[in-house]
């Protein structure tokens, strides 16, 4: 198993059993198969910090959720994006790898 499964197996269990305390157990565990290879380890990097920033969004709103819902988890990941002036281009970076692979 690589580091692209288990990114992908993740994005799976999101669409199933989003759950937030779960993330750290998901990058820590991505991480471990990254091993020692800088390209693998720079994936997962982007997932995860791409994953806390927008965690808000994926774990955080409901089918019942309305507009103004909305609007509050946007502001947290607004705020999250003033802390990690990183997390959009962590977004472009992770979505770059999968669309080249």
């Amino acid at each position: 198993m690589n580091v692209s499964s288990v990114l992908y197996i993740f994005c799976v269990f999101l669409q199933k059993n989003a759950d937030r305390l779960e993330l750290k157990v998901w990058g820590d565990l991505a991480m471990a198969f990254a091993g020692n290879s800088p390209m693998e380890v720079v994936k997962v990097d982007c997932f995860y910090n791409a994953m806390v920033g927008f965690a808000p969004l994926l774990f955080d709103l409901r089918s019942t959720s309305n507009i103004g819902d909305v609007a509050e988890k946007l502001q947290e990941v607004w705020e999250y994006k003033n802390r990690d002036a990183n997390l959009l281009n962590n977004w472009v970076r992770l979505l770059s790898f999968y669309r080249n692979n």
